[in-house]
């Protein structure tokens, strides 16, 4: 959004964003406005719902608008199926607990394409990509899937406490 903000940086947890958060984000010119919700948490509304309350919050002109859902369940059980290897949102190569996911997608093509040059200079098997991305990341996905998990249960917490426990 562009307009003049002030240089605090927001988070915004609780009704406001369900299960999720919302945020502005100051930057020259404006500010990087948005927000994520769980829509288990939803209570019915949209994602457009909470956004255009948010939003209306701020004064400025909206330079981009968009919106998207991400795998935040982990991995799937399975990125290999014959010749054909999935890397990034396609394998759920997000971290559940905040939503990252480009530099989790990077590492994972860079194990994928290790493997495909072994696979085809030395026959190495395809699979060998599941192996070393467990290896590699398995224990973080895990870990970030574990503090979604406790996240979920800490936002599903009424506005009050929410509060009281951020000493607001």
């Amino acid at each position: 959004m562009s307009g003049d903000f002030d240089e605090a940086l927001e988070l915004h947890f609780g009704s406001v964003a369900p299960g999720g958060y919302a945020w502005k984000f100051p930057k020259q010119g404006g500010a990087n406005i948005g927000l994520g919700i769980q829509t288990a948490l939803a209570r019915g509304k949209s994602l457009n719902d909470y956004s255009e309350k948010f939003f209306s919050r701020y004064e400025g002109r909206v330079e981009f608008s968009g919106a998207g859902s991400l795998p935040m369940s982990g991995t799937i059980a399975s990125f290999v199926k014959g010749n054909h290897l999935l890397v990034g949102d396609a394998a759920g190569m997000v971290l559940p607990s905040n939503g990252a996911g480009i530099t989790i997608a990077m590492i994972g093509g860079r194990i994928a394409g290790q493997v495909v040059a072994e696979h085809l200079r030395d026959g190495t098997p395809l699979g060998e990509y599941e192996i070393r991305w467990e290896s590699q990341m398995g224990r973080v996905m895990r870990n970030s899937k574990r503090a979604f998990r406790l996240g979920s249960l800490l936002f599903r917490s009424p506005d009050w406490l929410l509060n009281l426990a951020f000493n607001r």
